[in-house]
């Protein structure tokens, strides 16, 4: 007789134990990159629903499924396929579930949107890993989950990974868009506390940064002094742009001159020089304006994709 309450072996809430044949480890933070992942992987090895386990996409919730069910899956997945961003890179979960792929030899790393080889913590590097806009890699990683599943490649969708390579750019935008806008935000907020306060939050929790520890990056007067930590390698270039017109701003620092190579062209640098004249202005509409400059230039002027973004 069943015992009331309680799953019988080989069961996981009153129902056969699932076996996926790929689990997909994520920061719940990317779920925007996850969705056309798993899509793109269905489609181009003929999976269902069942074969995939993916918390961000699938109508479960982690608390609702027992981490021991959670752990099973992982354990009997025939394949793992890790999305390495900024964010899975600070999840202990994410490193947990990688590092337990990583002993079994099925882990399949994806660098997520504009994370770049070297980029990639120890021993990932030596793990064979494909960009996630990178349209030839991703194909090989397909031929490999394809063979690791002995499954053939059946209905491969160009629409499917071209939508993938879409959001990644738009991912990769909107991130060098928060990281560029920040440095004005910060200063602001020391100016206008509480005007400028919710920009400079709602920035930080897409960052993940904390903000009160922000403010020791900036003087009394706003000026930004040191960068924040953790600083993407993707985003030094565009943060350390926006930390010199904002400090130009402040103390009329010469150092604007000093412009990292390849990131801005002379129709920025004309608009900056443009912004930067307008002494007769306030501080605080000062900041305010190229707060809303920079927010329009970035998004307009996607960055150019780069063999491995």
């Amino acid at each position: 007789m069943r015992s009331r309450g309680r799953a019988l072996p080989g069961q996981v809430l009153g129902r056969s134990r699932r076996v996926v044949k790929i689990f997909i480890s994520h920061s719940e933070s990317d779920r925007e990159l996850v969705e056309p992942l798993y899509k793109w992987l269905q489609c181009g090895l003929g999976l269902s629903g069942e074969d995939i386990r993916c918390t961000s996409v699938e109508n479960i919730n982690v608390g609702e499924a027992s981490m021991e069910t959670l752990r099973e899956e992982l354990q009997l997945a025939q394949a793992v396929v890790a999305i390495v961003t900024s964010n899975s890179l600070r999840s202990h979960w994410v490193s947990i579930e990688m590092g337990a792929a990583w002993l079994r030899e099925r882990l399949h790393p994806i660098r997520g949107p504009g994370v770049n080889p070297s980029d990639l913590p120890s021993p990932l590097p030596n793990i064979t890993n494909a960009g996630y806009c990178e349209e030839q890699a991703m194909y090989r990683l397909l031929q490999s989950l394809a063979r690791r599943l002995d499954l053939p490649i059946v209905g491969v969708s160009k629409f499917e990974l071209d939508e993938m390579v879409a959001v990644g750019r738009r991912y990769l935008t909107e991130g060098l868009r928060s990281w560029f806008s920040l440095p004005p935000a910060m200063a602001a907020s020391r100016h206008d506390a509480n005007r400028f306060h919710y920009v400079t939050d709602s920035l930080c929790r897409r960052l993940h940064l904390d903000r009160q520890s922000l403010y020791h990056c900036t003087d009394e007067h706003g000026c930004i002094e040191r960068d924040p930590e953790p600083l993407p390698s993707w985003a030094r270039d565009h943060w350390k742009l926006s930390r010199m017109a904002v400090n130009h701003l402040l103390k009329g620092d010469q150092n604007l001159l000093d412009l990292p190579l390849n990131v801005v062209n002379e129709e920025l640098l004309a608009e900056l020089k443009r912004a930067l004249s307008k002494r007769n202005l306030k501080r605080g509409e000062q900041l305010r304006g190229w707060f809303t400059r920079a927010e329009q230039w970035v998004v307009e002027h996607p960055p150019v994709t780069e063999k491995g973004h």
